[in-house]
């Protein structure tokens, strides 16, 4: 299979016109698999051994500019912006009413401050919106009463006052903003990713001695190159600007015409206000010129998700050479795009026993995991438990399922394999029990 990729063409690109200057450049990507993959191209063009460039992401950037930590701990986030809220709206909220909302909250702010829009004008406009829905608005449904009573409480039921209530969390938010972003930096346990941009950019714009020193000062003299962007925010935008005026260098992987040509794309914007300064031209590298051929798509028609999994991983064995030998070279170039991340597990498991490694475009929530089932379950089992006299019994559904885990088996085998699990739970079958005693438990 023939490798035309962007990034190793540009790997090559770059060594032949930069050579060993290569070393002393930084070498920025929109994400760390890119960076990843531009490394080993980049060392498979070498051929010899040598100093690799320094790569980053641009989110390493910004932290590497910032005098502020980032904080990705999304819960201490929202436990902190919750103590703002309350203090702002002068009101007790329960952290469990408050998390829905919260995540919206901290989402909102992330992106606001990451676009660099102004704060204050922007909920001021919302919320005199959101007067006049409140004024105007015809009754609310049943939904949309219950998660409204969960943020405001159900001591009242709802009525123009609570509209009201509903209209003033829109006039807190500017304040709240304010508040949470200065709690943050007064607190010195690392702060949002928008934030950490937007201060950023007021460092690097506010005074421009100071901002080029610190410029030098991190990066030593070494130009940036931005490699693989595309849709930029503001921040973004404002950062690339400031590192074009201290030598830097871009790339955009636009090779295909359709990307090119394409209505509303940021082409013509990025290449026009970030040019290369030796541009990677299609018609002149071989390795980029299949993006101008015919391409083949293929479409199937599946009756269900299972069987698109099924479908992949038998299109993915056609692939393979004859023989029983391992053949990952082949799906270097492969990427399996899931529409479902519940469809993870249905893949690998319907995978070849040949393909050691693949590259599956899809995370895995921690909610699908054996692991969560689990603890679920063991707390389903203590909510439902009930208290007779001087014994506690529990209900005998949440007993099987935390019996009959696959963790709980494969546990029981290796420490204690006279009493199973399946055994107790035999037991309380043949007994015809509603409710397991704690003692019956305590056997495994």
């Amino acid at each position: 299979m023939t490798d035309n990729s962007f990034l190793r063409s540009l790997a090559l690109h770059l060594h032949n016109n930069y050579g060993n200057e290569l070393n002393d450049m930084v070498l920025v990507f929109p994400n760390r698999r890119a960076g990843l993959f531009f490394r080993k191209h980049l060392a498979l063009t070498r051929r010899h051994v040598s100093l690799a460039p320094q790569v980053m992401t641009i989110n390493d950037l910004f932290d590497s500019l910032s005098q502020y930590p980032l904080n990705t701990d999304r819960i201490d986030l929202i436990m902190i912006l919750h103590e703002v809220y309350c203090q702002v709206a002068k009101r007790e909220i329960s952290l469990d009413d408050f998390m829905f909302w919260g995540q919206m909250m901290l989402n909102d702010f992330d992106e606001i401050d990451d676009h660099l829009v102004d704060a204050k004008h922007l909920f001021i406009e919302t919320s005199n919106i959101k007067h006049l829905d409140a004024t105007f608005a015809p009754d609310l449904s049943e939904e949309q009463k219950k998660a409204i009573t969960a943020l405001f409480g159900a001591e009242n039921v709802i009525d123009d006052s609570m509209k009201g209530r509903f209209s003033a969390m829109w006039d807190n938010l500017a304040a709240t903003h304010e508040s949470f972003a200065e709690r943050l930096i007064a607190g010195g346990s690392g702060i949002y990713k928008g934030l950490q941009h937007r201060l950023v950019i007021k460092q690097l714009t506010e005074d421009s001695a100071t901002a080029d020193n610190l410029w030098n000062n991190t990066f030593g003299g070494k130009r940036l190159v931005f490699i693989g962007f595309n849709a930029l925010t503001s921040s973004e935008e404002r950062l690339l600007s400031f590192a074009k005026e201290h030598d830097a260098d871009f790339y955009w992987d636009y090779g295909s015409p359709d990307l090119r040509n394409l209505r509303g794309s940021l082409y013509e914007h990025n290449t026009s206000c970030f040019p290369s300064r030796i541009p990677l031209h299609v018609e002149q590298e071989p390795l980029l010129s299949d993006f101008n051929s015919t391409k083949s798509i293929r479409l199937y028609s599946i009756s269900s998700d299972i069987a698109q999994a099924k479908i992949a991983a038998y299109l993915l064995s056609q692939q393979l050479p004859d023989g029983d030998e391992p053949a990952n070279q082949i799906f270097e170039d492969t990427a399996v795009v899931l529409p479902n991340e519940q469809l993870l597990l249905p893949l690998l498991d319907s995978l070849d026993s040949r393909i050691e490694h693949i590259n599956v475009t899809m995370g895995y929530p921690l909610a699908s995991t054996p692991v969560y089932a689990l603890l679920d379950y063991l707390c389903q089992l203590q909510l439902k438990r009930r208290v007779s006299g001087e014994k506690t019994v529990f209900y005998h559904k949440d007993v099987e399922s935390v019996l009959c885990h696959s963790y709980v088996r494969h546990w029981e085998q290796a420490v204690n394999p006279e009493v199973t699990a399946m055994q107790v739970y035999e037991k309380q079958i043949k007994q015809h029990r509603i409710y397991a005693q704690e003692s019956d438990l305590q056997q495994n």
